[in-house]
């Protein structure tokens, strides 16, 4: 069967994320990544997969909804609170949105529940947009307020600015956070989710090597190769200190 050959562009805050791939002639949805080349996979394989789909829809979303100036905030429980179990820390934290969001009706959330590595206690963690941060200290009842910090303007990661790239951040939470019946994360309804531009059939042979041409205003910061040929270039806005732009 004949290969095709195409590539996206997927815009998420200030990332920009360009994918090549192949797809079977066949395939009538060239957009559809999960089916661009038909073969046997494992079980595993398929874990695999469909784990790193998930992470990267948490990293889209987070990245596409919230901006410098949001809070993370991690809530904990004192011994009076703690729950029985993470079914009944879910119900808290649900209750929890609930109250921010009828006071703040326009409020985006996005929240993960997950053990202490060394406490081995449960608590939670979100990242909010449109709330007090007094609120949030004020509201949760149920333990202590052990964080809640702006998110920052300026991202480094390996000496690198990135600007107002999350990603770090959304990946500790993905990370921490529990799969329960194929769910890892609560966000509210209102939550952004990354523009994604129609696929295009291409002749040339882009590699780790030979990325695409970088967008004016952009920078490459990451390169990822998985199997059958695709490739994902990682561009972010490069960040700019009162309209002087860093190299």
């Amino acid at each position: 069967m004949a290969i095709k050959k195409y590539k996206r562009r997927i815009y998420s805050g200030c990332v920009l994320d360009v994918e090549v791939y192949a797809v079977n002639e066949g395939v009538k949805d060239a957009s559809d990544i999960q089916r661009k080349l038909s073969r046997p996979r494992t079980d595993e394989e398929k874990r695999i997969a469909n784990e790193r789909q998930s992470r990267k829809r948490f990293i889209g979303n987070v990245n596409a909804t919230f901006q410098y100036g949001g809070l993370y905030v991690t809530l904990t429980y004192d011994d009076k609170h703690l729950p029985k179990d993470y079914k009944e820390a879910e119900a808290e934290l649900k209750k929890f949105i609930r109250k921010i969001r009828y006071k703040f009706k326009n409020a985006k959330i996005m929240a993960v529940t997950g053990y202490g590595r060394k406490s081995g206690r449960l608590h939670h963690h979100l990242i909010i947009d449109g709330v007090w941060e007094n609120y949030i200290i004020d509201k949760w009842k149920n333990g202590t307020t052990m964080r809640i910090e702006r998110l920052r303007a300026h991202n480094l990661y390996n000496g690198v600015d990135h600007g107002r790239d999350y990603t770090s951040l959304a990946n500790y939470l993905f990370d921490h956070a529990i799969e329960v019946k194929g769910k890892r994360w609560i966000q509210t309804k209102n939550v952004s989710r990354p523009e994604k531009e129609e696929a295009r059939e291409i002749k040339r042979n882009y590699s780790v090597d030979k990325p695409p041409k970088t967008p004016k205003g952009y920078k490459l910061v990451n390169v990822y190769e998985g199997v059958n040929g695709f490739l994902n270039f990682k561009f972010v806005k490069i960040p700019t200190y009162k309209n002087r732009v860093v190299a």
